[in-house]
């Protein structure tokens, strides 16, 4: 008797699961293995990251330990008289821009105001200089100083008056912050 192979698909059908099973093993293996290198690359991102972190704070940590240092080696001895010298010129500079806060004026606007040593420096502008007479007039803040000197007035094109104004202080300011009272 002849054998006959009715189903001829069978062997390929076979082969083909074969192959399959086999991709599939591979797969099995192939992706744990990606799945870890990616792990430990996020991993290694992650502590890349962490470093750059520790290593701001320990510069920050080291600045700090600077600063304190340094604070300490030019740490200043106060003397109860300039102390109370320095008091009085917080309040002092505290009433000026007290002062200058409830100001209103239309007519007169202050630029720059500076201290160098015993003389605050105001520039400014007015409308005229008839408006700037009247405003100082009236202004609340010359009981502050002991003398306001118009250094400059200029008249500029569009009719607006530059000025300059000078005025000397009522208290010595104490000289521990060198830098503070240099000019500019």
């Amino acid at each position: 008797m002849v054998n006959i192979n009715l189903l001829p698909w069978r062997p390929l059908e076979r082969a083909y699961q074969a192959k399959q099973l086999k991709k599939i093993i591979c797969l099995a293996f192939i992706s744990p293995l990606l799945a870890a290198l990616c792990a430990v690359w996020l991993f290694s991102l992650y502590e890349q990251r962490l470093a750059s972190r520790v290593h701001l704070l320990k510069d920050e940590i080291h600045w700090q330990e600077n600063a304190n240092n340094t604070s300490k080696q030019t740490n200043l001895a106060i003397s109860p008289d300039m102390l109370a010298s320095l008091i009085s010129y917080a309040e002092n500079t505290n009433a000026l821009l007290s002062v200058l806060h409830h100001t209103s004026s239309e007519t007169v606007c202050f630029r720059e105001i500076k201290r160098t040593n015993q003389a605050i420096l105001i520039t400014g502008e007015a409308d005229s200089s008839d408006d700037l007479a009247f405003f100082l007039k009236q202004w609340k803040a010359v009981d502050l100083f002991s003398e306001i000197k118009v250094d400059h007035l200029k008249q500029k094109s569009d009719h607006v008056v530059q000025f300059r104004l000078s005025a000397t202080t009522n208290q010595r300011f104490p000289n521990i912050f060198p830098h503070a009272n240099k000019a500019d």
